[in-house]
Order: C-alpha cells, then structure tokens, then sequence
C-alpha cells in the first residue's frame, strides 16, 4: 500500500509517465546503451578541395581557408613523433597514448594541424583491411577501398570554422592518392547535430545505424544498413562484458 500511495503521489504531481517511468525503473535492470549513425563518402561524391588545396600537401593553407593563419598540415605515421604527445586526451582515457602506438603499428594514420607549435585540429584514419573500435569493443570489417576514419577533434577557440571538414578532406586526398581509397566511413553520435551537419557538407551520406545495448552484464551489438560496414561480420551478436 506505501508504494501505491508513492506511485498515485507522482501521478498527481508530475503524471502517469513520470510515475511509470520511475516505477519500472525499481523493477528493471539498469541498462546503457550506444547510438550511432553511420555515414558514408565515396570519392565520386566528395566535394573536391580546390586543384591548389590539394597540392599544398603539407604546406600552409592559403588565406581564406578555415586552417589559414599560420597553421599547417602534416601526418604522424611514427611512434617517436613528439606531436603524439600533444594530442587531445579524450575524457575517460588512460591509456590513450598505448591505444594510439597500437593504431600506429595496425597501419593507421594520424592526420594533424598545427599552428604556433600547438595542434588544433586532428584526425585518425586506418589503411588497413580492419579496424577496432575501442567505444563499441568491437572490430570493423573494411574492403580494401574502403577506410574508417575516427577521433576527430578541434581545439575549442577554432570550432565553428570547418577546420575539421577541411582537415578531413584533406586526409581523404591524401589516402586515395597514397592508399588507393575510395570510400569514407565515419560513425557520428545520433544526438551529436553539429557534427552530423559538418559530414552533411563535405559530402558523408547516412548509411546505417551502429550501437549497442548493456543489460544483466551481456551487450547486444548491432550494425544495420548494407553500405554500413559491410565486409564486418557478424552483423548482430551477444558479448560478455
């Protein structure tokens, strides 16, 4: 009876499904989950940087562009690079620094901007045939046209200028002429709008859905949409955390 009293005193002061919703929460197991989008960018369909743009390579980005003023472009490949230090750490990460060495030695390429000896801007994308995906704990499966590109990050004072989109474009580029790449994949947060749109402009199409769910200690991956990853197998499965 005490708990019907409870449950009737929510109805009244906030309603029937903020009532419920605490209810079933007493009864349920807690449960966390991961929604992705992923988007996907064949060649063909970028929005090519300008004939000069790619020629600057690691050059300095001529006036007007969103990385111009001093800044310029560079890959770290090399596990003594000093510049693998200087990378934003992620929060939650304490191992970010043996997580990148290992991207390293896979083949993966770390795509930087630098300004003023700082590092404003940043990307990951692999050259190899799989990637893991320490978020979802779980290995992507690439052709070996296609690519997977993560930890994309911008110094907060340079957001809101394309310096992420142009850095991308960028490492794309250099891929395809290095790598032989041809398709792009990125996985964005489904809450995560800015970033969404920013892929929207440069050319990323919304391709599948990735994510997963925790409960009673087991986490259901799932991976849909046929041009989302699909040499990755299996699709769908149960792991034991």
């Amino acid at each position: 009876f005490r708990d019907l009293r409870r449950f009737a005193a929510v109805v009244r002061s906030e309603g029937l499904g903020a009532a419920t919703s605490r209810a079933l929460s007493r009864v349920l197991p807690e449960t966390r989950s991961s929604r992705q989008i992923v988007l996907r960018l064949r060649l063909a369909d970028q929005k090519q940087m300008r004939r000069e743009d790619r020629e600057e390579k690691r050059g300095n980005p001529e006036p007007g562009s969103p990385l111009a003023g001093g800044a310029a472009v560079r890959q770290i490949n090399r596990e003594d690079d000093p510049a693998l230090d200087a990378l934003a750490k992620p929060p939650g990460w304490t191992t970010i620094r043996d997580a990148r060495i290992q991207w390293l030695r896979e083949g993966a390429i770390c795509f930087v901007a630098e300004c003023d000896g700082q590092i404003i801007a940043e990307v990951w994308l692999a050259t190899g045939t799989s990637c893991y995906e320490p978020h979802l704990r779980r290995t992507l499966g690439l052709s070996p046209e296609e690519s997977y590109s993560w930890g994309a990050h911008c110094a907060p004072d340079r957001r809101g200028r394309g310096a992420i989109g142009y850095l991308t474009l960028h490492a794309i580029n250099e891929l395809s002429a290095s790598h032989g790449k041809r398709e792009f994949l990125i996985i964005i947060r489904s809450d995560n709008h800015p970033s969404l749109r920013a892929a929207d402009k440069i050319g990323f199409k919304r391709v599948g859905r990735i994510g997963f769910t925790d409960v009673f200690g087991v986490r259901f991956h799932y991976l849909v949409g046929k041009q989302a990853f699909p040499a990755t197998r299996p699709r769908c499965y149960p792991q034991r955390l």
